[in-house]
């Protein structure tokens, strides 16, 4: 059999995108697992730094399946959700310009904001987000350093001259610290910019590199700028490697208090559609 695949992008940050609505693709277990990893191999596969299902859900317009380019189920993806809503309103599998998606992490809020022939700009809302902690770092290019949930772990590190750091190496090495643990987390190297933006360069779990971007980790980065008052807007825009996002919330307002109305907005383009060789699916 040859099964229907779609790829899509958030700046820079891809994904093999497949309507699972029938339930037909093979996921489960650890031959699932090896083909959704084959599939998403640069060289030997489709190459993406995901894979996302899109499936029904009775409590929603759809329900987002996401796994890690690993192929391990995956915790809340910002880049892939906005993708996901891209293909199902291009698709016109739910043709409304406001949904409602399940992911991981429970249900979020999803607006086509603009829609072209190959790009429309999407913002989703993430969960609320406690207030950063403080983490302890001993990385020579960084001043100060945090910890922020926003649906999947990100320890958000601010320094200078980013683009002078190996994030490969680097990342990995903060990934694997024994303090976030078993799980590891995402990295993030986030540097002022000016005029209230920021440029954000992460590491992922999962992908086990760079990627291009990384939509749940930009908005760890923008809530983390704000919390140490570098940047007092509500409203950050965020420079990455793949393009530009932005992020709103509205701030505590008290102490203990969490960071509410928390969005992720940007592009979602469609790359191409195929189908997947047999002997990919053959794992």
């Amino acid at each position: 059999m040859q099964m229907q695949f779609h790829k899509y992008h958030g700046t820079g940050n891809d994904f093999i995108v497949i309507d699972n609505r029938d339930h037909s693709f093979p996921h489960a277990g650890r031959q699932g697992q090896r083909m959704i990893s084959q599939l998403c191999h640069r060289h030997m596969g489709i190459g993406a730094d995901g894979l996302i299902l899109i499936e029904e859900d009775l409590q929603a317009d759809f329900s987002m399946r996401f796994f890690n380019a690993d192929g391990l189920p995956g915790s809340f993806c910002g880049n892939g959700s906005r993708c996901a809503t891209a293909f199902v309103f291009k698709h016109d599998i739910i043709p409304k310009k406001q949904l409602i998606f399940h992911a991981a992490d429970g249900s979020h809020q999803a607006s086509v904001i603009a829609a072209g022939k190959h790009q429309l700009r999407v913002r989703v809302t993430l969960r609320d987000v406690a207030a950063p902690k403080t983490s302890s770092t001993s990385h020579p290019f960084a001043h100060q350093a945090f910890f922020v949930d926003t649906g999947s772990p990100h320890v958000v590190i601010f320094a200078n001259k980013i683009d002078k750091l190996d994030v490969p190496a680097e990342g990995e090495r903060i990934r694997n610290d024994a303090r976030w643990q078993p799980g590891g987390a995402n990295v993030n190297f986030v540097e002022h910019i000016g005029n209230g933006k920021i440029y954000v360069r992460t590491y992922e779990r999962g992908v086990e590199n760079e990627t291009l971007s990384c939509g749940s980790g930009v908005t760890a980065s923008a809530i983390a700028a704000h919390h140490m008052k570098g940047i007092r807007s509500e409203s950050v825009s965020v420079q990455t490697r793949g393009g530009e996002l932005q992020v709103s919330f509205n701030p505590p307002q008290k102490k203990g208090a969490r960071y509410t109305e928390v969005s992720l907005e940007g592009p979602a383009t469609k790359v191409y559609t195929g189908k997947m060789p047999d002997l990919l699916l053959d794992g």
